[in-house]
């Protein structure tokens, strides 16, 4: 079940705002009370690209997309762009995702998958990115989550942006 709408402090995606958003019963809440200041010697990432192409995969979703800037975050950051219908996802449901990463850093396409579904999986057996099971914990069917994930919890080859649609499988 979804918990109740949070607010979350954008602090540790560099933002200034805050906004709303609405986060699985489970997940640590955010700090909200002062955005974090980094020490001077702490690097900053650079962007150097465009998050064009996330907007593109996000639609009509793409105003409710939070766009990374300075320095990744060190939580998985939630952000629901499309409600689901029906019961939410529970471990041992199977489930399709269709998905597209980008590097944080870059905005440069990790993991190409929107147009081409993932195999059928069981949910909840960490088959999946370490950063979906928090991210992902309370979608329904036909939801679709922007996931921003450190690196620790993402191949730790850098924090990566997805864009993540789940549908359930009936296995009847």
């Amino acid at each position: 079940m979804l918990g109740a709408a949070l607010l979350v402090q954008l602090g540790g995606c560099g933002g200034t705002e805050e906004e709303t958003s609405t986060l699985p019963a489970g997940l640590p809440i955010p700090d909200t009370a002062a955005p974090k200041k980094h020490a001077p010697d702490t690097p900053v990432q650079a962007h150097t690209g465009d998050w064009a192409e996330l907007k593109k995969v996000a639609g009509k979703y793409s105003e409710r997309l939070l766009i990374p800037r300075g320095p990744s975050p060190e939580r998985v950051v939630i952000r629901n762009l499309k409600e689901g219908t029906g019961p939410t996802i529970e471990p041992g449901d199977i489930i399709v995702a269709r998905y597209v990463s980008f590097h944080y850093a870059t905005a440069k396409v990790a993991e190409p998958y929107w147009k081409r579904p993932t195999s059928p999986v069981p949910w909840g057996t960490g088959e999946r990115v370490q950063g979906w099971e928090p991210g992902l914990k309370g979608i329904r069917p036909g939801g679709i989550r922007e996931l921003i994930v450190p690196s620790s919890l993402a191949y730790d080859e850098g924090p990566l942006v997805y864009v993540v649609e789940v549908t359930k499988i009936d296995p009847s």
